[in-house]
């Protein structure tokens, strides 16, 4: 059950930043820096993208752990429950549409979840710089991200885990943190 009414949820999650995020920006100033030139909130076979490299045919979306299933640091809320699994499917459900939509016309696609910015943001700048320097396609590599969790035995948690590009799932077991 939610503590908040309707209206108050309303204005809490109307101040939920969609674009220019501090980690968005963080990202772009690395990047900039670099001499790399991009467009801001671009859209691409009408997607809209974060961060568009036309000349390079490359975009690159910073997805929020929590409303992108991060399997590191997603953490579960305490209240509407379901209300918050079934959006966490359909944004990671979008994200797999999109990511499929532009790779099959050509583009190359790059998710990056905000802890990697947040904690080594020379790495995801240089991972960015190495795509467009080679002019190859992201390596295959699993995108795991969090689509439901539910309750396991002795307090813990059973998340399963589903692969943006493959579609392969997993369970994973969890112990559950405690409260302080």
């Amino acid at each position: 059950m939610d503590r908040l009414s309707k209206d108050q949820r309303s204005r809490l999650m109307a101040k939920v930043r969609g674009k220019d995020t501090g980690i968005e920006i963080r990202l772009r100033k690395e990047l900039w820096r670099e001499g790399f030139r991009y467009r801001i909130d671009h859209k691409v076979h009408g997607i809209k993208v974060d961060l568009a490299f036309p000349r390079y045919w490359l975009v690159v979306f910073v997805d929020g752990c929590f409303w992108h299933g991060c399997p590191t640091h997603y953490t579960v809320p305490k209240s509407n429950r379901e209300f918050w699994s079934e959006k966490l499917r359909a944004n990671v459900e979008r994200d797999r549409r999109q990511t499929k939509k532009l790779e099959d016309n050509g583009w190359r696609v790059v998710r990056v979840l905000e802890h990697s910015v947040k904690t080594n943001p020379e790495v995801v700048v240089s991972d960015i710089s190495k795509i467009i320097v080679s002019g190859r396609r992201p390596r295959k590599t699993n995108d795991w991200r969090v689509i439901s969790v539910e309750q396991g035995k002795d307090h813990s948690e059973i998340w399963t885990l589903e692969d943006l590009r493959e579609g392969g799932m997993k369970r994973v077991e969890r112990k559950a943190e405690k409260s302080a």
